[in-house]
């Protein structure tokens, strides 16, 4: 029985490897379950033992990296936005799902995907929106310094050859964390605590006793 259960899993993981191999050639309006099953050398009966579609075999790429993502993260975020630990947790996250992700997020990835990507990564948490024009002024640095993380390892994926993770890591703590360094940075870094400490204890007052 463990044996069948290997080959099976086998069988799947080779559709999602050669669907991956095709959507960052082409957009998925034009892949195709003949094209998929004349890669891997199966039949279309065999295709349909794991997946509806096309469309279906995107949907559970999408949910495995974003399972994985919440697995990964856990819910105690740090608090300073210069502790590189949820830096490390991203590494893990684009690490061990690289090959998904960079047909996720390549030339033909969806933006609905990648939004909901950068809504479920490690990340020192999303803020409220603006209500006021200090308030607005965190926001927008926030998400430039939070979107241009994601780019860069989004990028890192495509161009892992020149850089390890741990450069990577230390290559965006150099570039960003300095301008964080200065008078603004610390008040939107104070905003940033404010904010995750708040939703830290509305989490672990959720948790069952």
């Amino acid at each position: 029985m463990k044996k069948r259960t290997q080959i099976t899993e086998k069988t799947r993981q080779k559709f999602i490897d050669t669907f991956c191999e095709l959507y960052k050639e082409k957009p998925i309006e034009k892949i195709t379950v003949q094209e998929l099953i004349r890669e891997t050398g199966h039949n279309r009966s065999t295709f349909y033992q794991y997946f509806k579609d096309i469309y279906d075999l995107l949907d559970y790429i999408e949910e495995d990296v974003i399972t994985f993502i919440i697995e990964t993260r856990g819910i105690d975020f740090p608090t300073d936005i210069h502790d590189t630990k949820w830096l490390n947790k991203m590494v893990l996250v684009f690490e061990t799902k690289k090959n998904y992700l960079a047909a996720l997020l390549g030339n033909y990835g969806s933006n609905r995907f990648t939004d909901r990507l950068k809504a479920e990564l490690p990340g020192v948490s999303a803020l409220p929106e603006p209500f006021d024009k200090e308030s607005a002024e965190v926001y927008f640095i926030y998400e430039a310094f939070y979107s241009g993380v994601i780019a860069s390892f989004r990028s890192w994926v495509k161009y892992s050859k020149y850089l390890t993770s741990s450069e990577l890591v230390t290559l965006i703590s150099q570039s960003f964390f300095t301008g964080l360094d200065s008078k603004f940075g610390q008040n939107m870094i104070q905003s940033l605590k404010d904010n995750v400490n708040d939703k830290n204890k509305s989490a672990k007052k959720s948790l069952p006793e």
